[in-house]
């Protein structure tokens, strides 16, 4: 099955002001529909690399996205800042990473 996720399916609409922030807004309502609201924290900046944090299980969530659509579209150098800056800042979080193929 697939899904279109791209700026055709995506609407930026208030408060999100960006592609990006509403990629962020989307991938929230998704965790939250799967785990609730309660303990799920979606982090702005500076975020120190974590997106969404979901404190009871102690999960951090990064929501990579392209407002092309395309795969391979990402910038690699600007996913693996964050993913340091998020390896950086673990202890302040005491969290453990969740891959995305953990989310299914």
């Amino acid at each position: 099955m697939k899904f279109d996720f791209s700026t055709q399916f995506l609407k930026v609409d208030p408060p999100d002001t960006s592609f990006s922030e509403a990629w962020e807004s989307l991938c929230y309502q998704l965790l939250s529909l799967k785990h609730g609201v309660d303990g799920l924290t979606r982090l702005r900046p500076p975020d120190r690399g974590i997106d969404i944090w979901r404190r009871s299980s102690q999960e951090a969530y990064q929501c990579k996205s392209s407002q092309q659509g395309a795969m391979g579209s990402i910038d690699a150098n600007e996913s693996i800042k964050s993913l340091q800056t998020a390896v950086f800042h673990k202890n302040t979080f005491e969290y453990h990473p969740v891959l995305g193929e953990q989310l299914a």
